[in-house]
């Protein structure tokens, strides 16, 4: 199950990421990502996304073996070493012996491991996720490479080294406004402060302040770099959950909630059907309205992604579907039914659309590719996929269609501006008149949208205008006069002098009873208030 692998390997990608944590990937390209690149691979937080996921989980060629993997990490140590490490004669000897030793330790127990588990803890889409027997060396070189003569002499530095790491520490910590936060997330923010503050305090090696160091640049990357985002016309980002913060804010918890229940939404409407399922799409209502009910209720990230996996058990459970007996698709088959949606796509010419509703093609069309790089049983890679691209497609109207929809659509709202109680007919008229002869006359989509908002400008201008009289006697004040537009609203004022009181007024010549103001909720004709005060 697709959504359902992916979430799965979220929560554990986050329960091991929970502490500083580092990711490898061996095609930096493969997912969003917001890293700095080392050589061959990436590293830095990742967005967990639906976008290609199929396609990574299907692809059992790719080569994870124990002499690959080794050769990964060899790669990205010598790549982190290059990148951040100076020559031997611009460090100190304590600060380069420390490095050193990082560099040899770490590549001893690459180059030692008998199995893949002694040097990885889990995969994430081409991503592995490495123990802190392998990060934390790789963190002592990189905090320490930047610690050159320049800044460090000597050991006797240490002391204000942790000086200046409590203030780097503290404006950390300081990003995070508890406001922003809920309870859970607020009580780990106080905890991690507490923490922070205990361990620049035990610091007594260059060792020791490189892995603090480490952390509290962690702590100002999850602030920098953590989104949730929710936007499905973006091109240049997929909508997904930021992966590898420790904490979350109330906005990234409630867009994650918006995500999930979306997400869940699409499992129900599209994945089920491409799975086999032939019931009702309304029959898993109930457990959908529970589960956006559960994680309403959720603080934990963590939690609310484990409601998300139990759901998606429940319904595809409730759907009568094992996937376990079902045949996983081929890679050949997901190219295949690419190749046949591509060959539809290109049947559409530019030339029979508008700008806009070729975007709307081209929009269905990604759609339909990620669909099919995310099919991971056969039964989803069918033909029928192709048809119901197509006959999306085809409710696209092309120039034709379009131009006489919009010309419809234009004449009949023209034609309201020929009201004379609420236009000027002397003006409106002749522009009503020139806008109907443009509309008849245009052949062009767009070019009809921007004569139809020109004429729309121009006689929105001929609304007419009432005139609001008002007058008083006696010791008060009553609102001025005014002039205003057909449909608005106007409030009157009136307020007695002190020592004095309103005896009467006049709406229209008609006694109102009124406290302090009357509000003309729509002027469709003019007016006159009259005050006594007394």
């Amino acid at each position: 199950m697709l959504k359902k692998t992916m979430i799965a390997l979220l929560i554990v990608v986050m329960t091991v990421t929970f502490m500083p944590s580092l990711a490898f990937a061996a095609d930096s390209g493969s997912a969003k990502t917001n890293t700095k690149t080392t050589g061959k691979v990436s590293i830095g937080k990742q967005k967990l996304s639906k976008k290609k996921i199929g396609a990574i989980i299907r692809n059992d060629e790719e080569d994870v073996s124990l002499t690959n993997i080794k050769e990964m990490l060899r790669d990205a140590i010598k790549s982190t070493w290059n990148e951040s490490v100076e020559e031997e004669e611009d460090y100190c000897p304590e600060v380069w012996n420390e490095m050193q030793t990082a560099y040899d330790t770490v590549m001893k127990k690459v180059n030692d491991a008998t199995s893949a588990d002694e040097i990885i803890e889990g995969y994430f889409f081409f991503f592995i996720i490495v123990p802190d027997e392998i990060l934390e060396p790789i963190q002592t070189i990189e905090a320490l490479g930047s610690q050159t003569k320049q800044y460090v002499t000597g050991a006797s530095d240490l002391r204000d080294m942790k000086t200046e790491l409590k203030k780097d520490a503290k404006k950390a910590l300081s990003g995070y406004k508890a406001s922003d936060y809920n309870s859970y997330y607020r009580g780990l923010i106080n905890d991690r402060r507490a923490e922070l503050a205990e361990k620049i305090d035990k610091v007594s090696t260059f060792r020791e302040y490189a892995l603090v160091a480490a952390e509290v640049e962690e702590i100002e990357e999850n602030e920098e770099d953590s989104y949730i985002e929710i936007d499905e016309d973006s091109e240049d980002e997929e909508e997904g959950i930021s992966i590898g913060n420790w904490v979350y804010t109330n906005q990234e918890m409630s867009a994650a909630r918006k995500l999930l229940v979306k997400w869940a939404k699409e499992y129900i409407r599209q994945d089920l059907p491409d799975m086999g399922y032939k019931g009702k799409k309304d029959a898993f209502d109930g457990q959908l309205k529970t589960f956006k009910a559960q994680i309403k209720k959720d603080e934990i990230m963590t939690v609310m992604l484990e409601q998300y996996n139990r759901f998606l058990q429940d319904v595809t459970k409730a759907a009568g579907i094992d996937e376990s007996q079902m045949e996983e698709a081929s890679g050949g088959d997901i190219v295949r039914l690419k190749k046949k949606m591509k060959q539809i796509f290109y049947q559409y010419k530019k030339r029979d659309y508008s700008s806009d509703n070729w975007d709307k093609l081209g929009t269905i069309y990604e759609k339909y590719i990620d669909r099919a790089d995310m099919m991971y049983l056969q039964v989803q890679v069918r033909d029928s996929v192709v048809d119901e691209m197509k006959a999306e497609m085809d409710k696209v109207p092309d120039k034709r269609k379009e131009l006489k929809k919009l010309k419809g659509k234009y004449r009949k709202n023209l034609k309201k501006y020929l009201n004379g109680k609420k236009y000027n007919q002397k003006k409106a008229k002749p522009i009503v008149r020139k806008a109907l002869k443009a509309v008849s006359d245009s052949q062009d989509p767009e070019e009809l949208r921007n004569l139809y908002k020109s004429y729309t400008r121009a006689l929105k201008k001929t609304l007419r205008s009432f005139r609001i009289k008002t007058g008083k006697s006696g010791a008060g004040t009553v609102s001025k006069s005014k002039t205003v537009k057909y449909g608005k609203k106007y409030v009157v004022k009136v307020t007695p002098r002190a020592g004095h009181r309103t005896v009467s007024v006049k709406i229209d010549g008609k006694y109102k009873k009124l406290k302090n103001k009357y509000t003309f909720k729509s002027v469709k004709k003019a007016h006159t208030v009259y005050v006594v005060f007394q």
